[in-house]
C-alpha cells in the first residue's frame, strides 16, 4: 500500500493534460488490437463449444471423479 500512494501521488503531480492526452493516444494506439483480440477469442469459443467437446470432457472428468473412492 505505501508504494501505491506514493505512485498515486507521482502521478497526480504530473500535468493533467499531458497526462489526458497520452492516455487518449494510448487508447488509440491498443484498442484496435484489444478488440481484435476478444473477437478472435470469442469466435475460438463458439467454434469450440460448438464441438460439445466441452460437455463430453467434463462428463469424463466427472464421471472419473465420482468412480473413485473418498480419501483417493
Amino acid at each position: 500500500m505505501p508504494a501505491a500512494l506514493v505512485l498515486a501521488q507521482e502521478l497526480a503531480a504530473r500535468p493533467p493534460v499531458a497526462v489526458r492526452l497520452n492516455k487518449a493516444r494510448f487508447r488509440e494506439v491498443t484498442q484496435a488490437g484489444f478488440r481484435d483480440c476478444l473477437a478472435a477469442g470469442f469466435r475460438s469459443q463458439r467454434e469450440s463449444y460448438a464441438t460439445g467437446e466441452h460437455a463430453r470432457m467434463m462428463e469424463q472428468f466427472l464421471a472419473a471423479r465420482t468412480a473413485r473412492k473418498p480419501g483417493d
